[in-house]
C-alpha cells in the first residue's frame, strides 16, 4: 500500500474490487486505519466474506461515507441475510447495497424472466431494509428491451433517492407523484408505469409494492 500512499491528501479512496478476497486483507485494512485519515472502499466489499475481524476494524476506522455491499443474486439470500444480521448487531455504520437487476445469465430475456426479476428485486429489498441498509438499483442495459422498462426506472427512482425508500412503499411513492401532478393533463410517468403493471399483475401490488421495506429502529 505504501507505494500508492500520498500523505498530502486529506482522504483515501481504495479502488480494490474485492479487498476481502485478498489473503492479506486484514494487513491492508489495518494499514488504512493506521493512516488516521478518512478512507472509502469505493468499489464495495463482498458482503458474503465479512467476519467479526472486519467489522471490528471498520468500527475503529475513520471510514468515510457508506459501506458499499452488493446483493446480485437472490440465490444468496441466506448468506446475505446472515451477514447483514451479523453486521447490524455489531455496527451502526451506514450501509448501501447494490441491487443488480435486468441481467439474465441464460440470455433468454423472456417474459417469465422479467416478472421473476422484478419479484426478486423486492425480495432483496425486503431483506436489506430489515437491517436498515439502503439500496442502489443497478440496471443492466438489457432492461431497456423489457416491456416494463418504465417500471424499472420508477423502482430506481424510488430506491436510489434514499429518502423515499426509508419512509414509503413503492405504491405510496407513486401515489405521491400522482398527487403532485393531479392538475396536469396527464398523470406522471411514474404512476402510469406503476398502474399499467399492476393492472396486468395485481398480486405484485399486494405482495410487494404496498409494503415499506425499511425497518425503523425507533
Amino acid at each position: 500500500m505504501d507505494e500508492f500512499y500520498d500523505s498530502s491528501r486529506k482522504k483515501i479512496m481504495a479502488l480494490d474490487d474485492n479487498i476481502l478476497a485478498n489473503p492479506n486483507w486484514q494487513r491492508l485494512l489495518e494499514g488504512l486505519c493506521a493512516t488516521d485519515k478518512p478512507f472509502t472502499l469505493k468499489q464495495g466489499v463482498d458482503l458474503r466474506l465479512i467476519n467479526m475481524d472486519f467489522i471490528k476494524l471498520i468500527n475503529q476506522a475513520r471510514y468515510d461515507g457508506e459501506l458499499l455491499f452488493a446483493f446480485d443474486d437472490i440465490a444468496d439470500s441466506e448468506i446475505i441475510e446472515r451477514k447483514l444480521s451479523m453486521f447490524r448487531e455489531n455496527s451502526r455504520k451506514a450501509v448501501r447495497v447494490y441491487i443488480l437487476c435486468g441481467y439474465d445469465p441464460s440470455g433468454r430475456y423472456d417474459h417469465d424472466f422479467w416478472l421473476a426479476d422484478i419479484e426478486n428485486i423486492f425480495k432483496r429489498l425486503a431483506i436489506i431494509g430489515k437491517y436498515q441498509a439502503l439500496p442502489y438499483i443497478m440496471r443492466y442495459e438489457k432492461y431497456l428491451g423489457s416491456p416494463y422498462a418504465g417500471l424499472y426506472k420508477t423502482i430506481a427512482n424510488y430506491c436510489n433517492a434514499c429518502g423515499f425508500f426509508r419512509v414509503s412503499s413503492l405504491k405510496q411513492f407513486c401515489e405521491n407523484h400522482l398527487e403532485k401532478t393531479k392538475n396536469k393533463t396527464k398523470p406522471c410517468s411514474r404512476w402510469r408505469y406503476y398502474a399499467d403493471f399492476v393492472q396486468q399483475y395485481p398480486h405484485f401490488e399486494t405482495r410487494f409494492f404496498s409494503e415499506k421495506c425499511w425497518l425503523s429502529t425507533t
